[in-house]
C-alpha cells in the first residue's frame, strides 16, 4: 500500500519488493530475519546473505537443510552461481570468518594503515570512520579516537 500510485489507468501497486525505495533494504532485513529467526543459532543473515556456521561437515549439512528448507516454504529462491557451501573460511561484510573465529578482513586492515596521517577535517572523519568498523579488534578504542572526535566535533555547534 505504500507503494501504490494512481494512473489514469487506475491504481498500480508493486507485487514485489521494489529495490531503491528508501525503505527497501530495512524491510527486506527485517522480513529475512523473521523468517529464519529458527535458524538464529547458527545463521547469519544481512538483507539477502545468509551464512551458515557449522562445527562439522555432518552438522553444516543438517543446518543447510534446515536453511534451505525454510527459504523454499517461503518461496525463496537461490541463484547457485552466487552460492558458496562447504567453505572452512569467508569474507563477509569486511571480516574473515573462520572456525577460529571473526576477524578483521587483512586486505581492509592494510588499506587503513597505508591512509596517510589526516590533515582536514574530512581526512580526519574518513580515517575514525575505517577505524570505528573494527572498534571491537581494538582494545580502549574509546581512548584511542578520542584525539579524532575532539578535532572533528569541533565543527559542530554546542
Amino acid at each position: 500500500h505504500k507503494t501504490a500510485f494512481i494512473t489514469t489507468a487506475g491504481l498500480y501497486e508493486w507485487n514485489v519488493l521494489a529495490q531503491g525505495l528508501k525503505n527497501s533494504s530495512p524491510s527486506f532485513q527485517r522480513v529475512m530475519a523473521d523468517i529464519v529467526s529458527s535458524c538464529r543459532q547458527f545463521a547469519l543473515v544481512y538483507i539477502d546473505d545468509i551464512v551458515v556456521l557449522s562445527r562439522s561437515f555432518e552438522e553444516h549439512l543438517e543446518h543447510i537443510q534446515q536453511s534451505l528448507s525454510i527459504l523454499l516454504k517461503y518461496n525463496f529462491q537461490l541463484n547457485p552461481a552466487k552460492c558458496n557451501i562447504f567453505h572452512q573460511h569467508i569474507d563477509y561484510l569486511s571480516h574473515t570468518i573462520s572456525e577460529f573465529g571473526v576477524k578483521p578482513n587483512n586486505e581492509k586492515i592494510q588499506a587503513i594503515i597505508k591512509l596517510r596521517e589526516p590533515s582536514t577535517l574530512a581526512e580526519a572523519n574518513k580515517f575514525l570512520g575505517a577505524i570505528s568498523w573494527y572498534q571491537k579488534f581494538i582494545p580502549q578504542f574509546a581512548t584511542v579516537a578520542a584525539p579524532f572526535h575532539r578535532v572533528t566535533n569541533l565543527t559542530k555547534p554546542n
